[in-house]
């Protein structure tokens, strides 16, 4: 997406497909914010994760297994704030239209690629609970499109590597990420542009 990066905020209004990644079916009004430095507005929102993860995770009835991906997303989403604060312009993030963090990354460069280090969505979009106006559809697509703007503006071409859980498998392969590792994937420069095509014509 050389050159189509822009300001490093998009809009997602949903139309288009690319891959796995099914844009029509995104919350209106996202935002990707990958060109902002983590400030303490991002360290308060966070702490507001944590709040709604511990919440939320000891609602009667919630399944056993979303508490689980509610409490890791609340640990890695402390992670990031503290890599962060260190090293404030890696950290790519995706807001709604009320400025709600809906999702976070903190990425690294290596020698030829970026590394999404962490990635994690609101506990609330992991819970999904009807009626709660704060669930938004795409977000976690939508910061690794904010990680490969990243990748793009420093000299990768779009391409990244993650280190995926089972969990995450799924989610990296409908974007087109392919597993080079035992855990590892990876997202080539082709594919990335495929991705950031779709988006910027959705």
């Amino acid at each position: 997406m050389a050159g189509n990066s822009g300001t490093g905020k998009g809009t997602a209004k949903g139309s288009k497909s690319a891959g796995g990644a099914n844009f029509a079916s995104f919350t209106e009004g996202l935002i990707i914010d990958d060109s902002r430095e983590f400030a303490e507005v991002d360290q308060r929102d966070i702490g507001k994760w944590e709040n709604a993860a511990f919440k939320l995770s000891t609602e009667k009835g919630m399944p056993p297994d979303k508490i689980r991906k509610i409490d890791d997303a609340s640990a890695y989403a402390s992670s990031i704030a503290q890599y962060a604060e260190d090293r404030p312009k890696n950290f790519v993030s995706v807001s709604d239209s009320k400025y709600r963090l809906q999702a976070a990354a903190y990425v690294e460069s290596r020698k030829n690629h970026l590394e999404l280090i962490l990635v994690a969505t609101a506990p609330w979009n992991i819970a999904n609970k009807k009626g709660d106006k704060r669930v938004v559809k795409g977000a976690g697509t939508l910061v690794v499109i904010g990680a490969i703007k990243q990748s793009v503006k420093r000299g990768f071409g779009g391409t990244l590597k993650a280190e995926a859980t089972p969990d995450s498998y799924s989610f990296y392969e409908k974007l087109g990420f392919k597993k080079t590792g035992v855990d590892e994937y990876t997202l080539s420069a082709k594919q990335a542009q495929k991705l950031l095509k779709m988006y910027d014509g959705r």
